[in-house]
This record gives structure tokens, C-alpha cells and sequence, in this order.
């Protein structure tokens, strides 16, 4: 009798691939690169999405040790590649090829984990725009780069560069005795920066821009003063009265007036008659200030 027996030999076992995920950052696609490396199926993702895009493969085992995915970057019209952002997996999951928007995605050794790679975009920026400030009167007016007066009109403390799209804050500070009168439009788009406000923004600098800030005078004040008693008031100088003068007036005198320009601060001082000594001043109107 004989008998025949039989062993089932154990089947081979599929090797499972990793799984390469990609996405994007902005607008572009992403594609298989090829020619070796493609993954099943090829990459084909795009941002907006697009019918039948592909995002998502297993990576290809070419028999060198891991596995991977040859991948580019295709930015939109308008839009350039910036960066590749590892999401998940190894920091050497993707890496930039010579500076070029390929990468080459992997997992090595094959089933340590597939990859999440994600590929930036932004919208191309065109070249620095100027923006030249003009000032007129006694002020000035500050912002990024810029500090310019009248003096400085012309020159590099009036003008700076941004990128293009920027609005720029911008300040105008008027001297004593002045007062901002308002902004006025040479070129381009003057934003907030069209009326009599101090601080504004310019518009975007998609071209360039030059304004101007007037600054006018103030209208001068008077300074009156009266004498009771014998003694004398002086004003001392500087500051300038604009009209008149205060100097030696006594209470024969009345009054004493002088106009300074708005704003100005005026040293007096009080001096007594010999037998006479200063009592102290009486405010009449206005601000005193230390007197």
C-alpha cells in the first residue's frame, strides 16, 4: 500500500507599497516627474482642484533599497513655487533637487511609513515700487524709511522703496507754530492720505506714489500785559514777537502787548522798584502757564 502525501506550500505574499499623500499650499500642481519613480497611479493634483485629479499613490520600488516618487511643482499663471513642506513622515520624506522645484519623496527602508509632502505657492510679486514724499511749510512727516522735511525734499530721506502691493503707514507732525493743512496727490494712489488727516495709509503700490503734506503757519497770538505798582515787565528774547513788543512796560503804560506765533512759550520777567517788592501775577485770560 502506498501512500502519496501532500504539503501546501505557502503562497507569496503581495508586498504592500507605502502611501505618498500630497498637497498644496496656494495655486499650482504637482505631478509625477517620471521617468522612473512614478508611483501607481502617476500624481496629478492641482489646486484649485480639477476633475479627476490625483493626489494621493503608492510609491514605486525600483530595487534600490526604498521606495519613492519623483515629483515637480508647476506653479499657476501669476503664482511661483516657494517651498516643500514636509506634513508627515521622515525629514527625509522630500527633498529639493539643486535649488528646482522637483523633489524626490521616499521612504527608506520600504515599510517604515509612508509621506504627507506639501508644496507652497504664492503669488508673484513684481518689482519695489517708490514712494516719494513732498513737504511744504514747516513739518514733518515720518513713515517706513522716511523721515522728510522741507529741507530734506529731493533726497533719500524722502523717498524709499517697498514691495509692490505695500500700503505705508504715514505720520505728519507739524512744528510749533504751525498746523497740517492736508495731503496732496502728485502720482499714483494716495489711499486715506486725500484730506486734512494727520496719520493715513497710501493705497497698494502696484506703481509709484509721490505725495506732498503742506504745513501752514498758525495765525499769531497776543500777549497782553498790564503793570499795577511801581515795577516793570520784560519779555526776554528769543522767542520773537511777530508784532509789538514787551519790554520795560510799566502801569503808565496801561498795557503792553506783543503777537507771537501760535504755540510759543514767553519767558516774562517781573522786576520791582527800589522801596517795591513783586506781589505775584493775576491771570486775566488765557493760559498762564508758570507765571
Amino acid at each position: 500500500m502506498l501512500a502519496a502525501a501532500f504539503v501546501l506550500l505557502p503562497t507569496a505574499q503581495a508586498f504592500a507599497h507605502e502611501t505618498l499623500k500630497v498637497e498644496i499650499e496656494g495655486e499650482g500642481a504637482l505631478v509625477s516627474a517620471g521617468p522612473t519613480y512614478e508611483g501607481t497611479p502617476p500624481i496629478d493634483c492641482h489646486s484649485p482642484t480639477q476633475l479627476g485629479d490625483v493626489c494621493e499613490d503608492e510609491m514605486s520600488d525600483e530595487g534600490e533599497g526604498y521606495e519613492a516618487v519623483n515629483l515637480k511643482a508647476l506653479p499657476a499663471s501669476g503664482w511661483e513655487f516657494v517651498e516643500w513642506v514636509i506634513v508627515e513622515g521622515t525629514a527625509e520624506a522630500c527633498e529639493e533637487i539643486s535649488g528646482f522645484n522637483y523633489c524626490l519623496a521616499y521612504s527608506e527602508p520600504p515599510g517604515s511609513g509612508g509621506a504627507t509632502v506639501k508644496a507652497v505657492f504664492a503669488e508673484e510679486s513684481g518689482p519695489p515700487q517708490p514712494l516719494t514724499i513732498e513737504v511744504e511749510g514747516d513739518g514733518e512727516v515720518t513713515g517706513t524709511g522716511i523721515t522728510c522735511t522741507e529741507t530734506g525734499n529731493g533726497t533719500a530721506a524722502c523717498e524709499e522703496e517697498f514691495a509692490e502691493g505695500t500700503q505705508v503707514p504715514l505720520t505728519a507732525t507739524a512744528d510749533i507754530g504751525s498746523h497740517f493743512v492736508g495731503w496732496t496727490t502728485l502720482e499714483g494712489d494716495a489711499g486715506s492720505c486725500t484730506a486734512a488727516t494727520a496719520s493715513c495709509e497710501t493705497g497698494e503700490l502696484n506703481a509709484p506714489a509721490k505725495l506732498k503734506a503742506v504745513f501752514a503757519e498758525n495765525p499769531p497770538q497776543p500777549l497782553i500785559v498790564e503793570v499795577e505798582g511801581e515795577g516793570e515787565v520784560s519779555a526776554t528774547e528769543p522767542p520773537n514777537p511777530v508784532s509789538g513788543e514787551i519790554d520795560g512796560c510799566e502801569e503808565a503804560a496801561g498795557e503792553c502787548s506783543a503777537e507771537y506765533a501760535e504755540g510759543i512759550e514767553v519767558p516774562l520777567t517781573a522786576t520791582a522798584e527800589t522801596g517795591w517788592h513783586f506781589v505775584g501775577w493775576t491771570t486775566l485770560e488765557g493760559d498762564a502757564g508758570s507765571c
